[in-house]
């Protein structure tokens, strides 16, 4: 696989809490959304996928998710102490999205509202939960799909790493796909999943896919720190 990426700071943020990690052996890729003001935001973004690497870079073998579940647990805590040590980055968290590959299997961990999607013959799929308290009311039924859209809360997340309490990230294996898309909210806010299928989709290696797709976000307004990953064959 290839990997390609590109991130901005957006039109209305003065920063870039968003962080980014490729690896293209072993494939190790990840997205974390960092809050917490405006140092804050960017520490905790770093620190986690500093973690995170350090992490799965020393899988000996023995169980992938066993090792990305430790991982998470590792980030949130180190995140969690680093707030506590520092009154000025007090309140910080991250979001944070990984694909993993480990032989012939694909392993994803999410813990918030980064995303990852996986183009194959049956087209995109976006194969993580977001953890916000507007998708958990579509879960149960409370609203729609087209409600949760403008909903007020639909950025307010049910848990991020670094938080106090428990964190349950997602992570399970998946089939191989034909490609893959990770990103940040500032991506999905203002591109439709159709138009990051048709993007996803173009048979031109993927050099350019990222960078079309943060400048899209910019076109529609770039209200939020956008970052994307894309892993192509």
């Amino acid at each position: 696989m290839s990997v390609f990426y590109a991130t901005h700071t957006g039109l209305v943020r003065a920063d870039n809490q968003d962080s980014l990690l490729c690896l293209e052996i072993p494939l190790l890729l990840a997205v974390a959304d960092g809050m917490g003001g405006h140092r804050g935001g960017r520490r905790a973004s770093e620190l986690a996928l500093e973690v995170l690497e350090r992490e799965l870079s020393a899988f000996a073998g023995g169980s992938a998710r066993l090792a990305m579940r430790q991982a998470f647990e590792q980030a949130n805590q180190q995140v969690l102490q680093a707030a506590q040590a520092d009154a000025t980055l007090a309140g910080m968290g991250t979001t944070m999205c990984v694909l993993w590959r480990v032989d012939d299997d694909w392993i994803i961990g999410n813990v918030g509202d980064s995303r990852a999607y996986r183009l194959g013959s049956d087209g995109l799929e976006q194969i993580t939960r977001d953890d916000t308290a507007v998708a958990e009311m579509v879960r149960t039924g409370k609203i729609t799909q087209e409600q949760s859209q403008n909903h007020p809360s639909r950025h307010l997340l049910t848990q991020a790493v670094g938080t106090v309490g428990r964190m349950v990230p997602q992570i399970f294996a998946l089939p191989q796909g034909e490609r893959f898309l990770l990103c940040s909210d500032g991506l999905y806010t203002h591109v439709s999943d159709q138009e990051i299928a048709a993007a996803l989709g173009q048979q031109n290696g993927g050099e350019n896919i990222a960078a079309e797709l943060v400048a899209l976000a910019l076109e529609r307004g770039g209200s939020d720190n956008v970052t994307v990953v894309v892993a192509v064959p």
